[in-house]
């Protein structure tokens, strides 16, 4: 008898994986996500917190100085537009990286409290190095 529950559990995990995924690429991680700044003096990250997107849902808002303002966001291809530009996305580990798609040198960074860095950027105390 118990062979036969032993048999069902690679089935279980199959589909436990499966539904994990495809909740995974419905929307991405929702929460509130601050703009980090990069001071090039002394080497450090720190957030903005006057400027961030807010993912609830299936929506998604941007504001910056108290601003409001709802944003159009396309899942399917990675895709959104903020102040007519349009953006790719990619969320990562509490992250989020706009970039220009025109200009693939222009990318903006936003961490969330989701951030294994949030901390860090929070008390500007992330350091990065400069890429020659």
């Amino acid at each position: 008898m118990k062979k036969k529950y032993l048999l069902l559990l690679p089935i279980v995990l199959i589909i436990v994986a499966v539904v994990g995924i495809l909740n995974h690429k419905k929307m991405p991680d929702e929460g509130r996500y601050y703009l980090t700044e990069k001071n090039y003096n002394n080497h450090t990250i720190s957030l903005n917190k006057t400027e961030f997107f807010t993912i609830t849902d299936d929506q998604v808002t941007y504001t910056k100085n108290g601003e409001l303002e709802k944003i159009s966001y396309d899942s399917k291809n990675n895709e959104l537009l903020l102040n007519g530009k349009k953006f790719w996305t990619h969320f990562a580990s509490g992250e989020l990286q706009l970039t220009d798609p025109k200009n693939t040198d222009m990318t903006l960074n936003y961490a969330s409290k989701n951030s294994p860095l949030f901390k860090s950027y929070e008390k500007g105390t992330a350091k990065f190095k400069e890429e020659n």
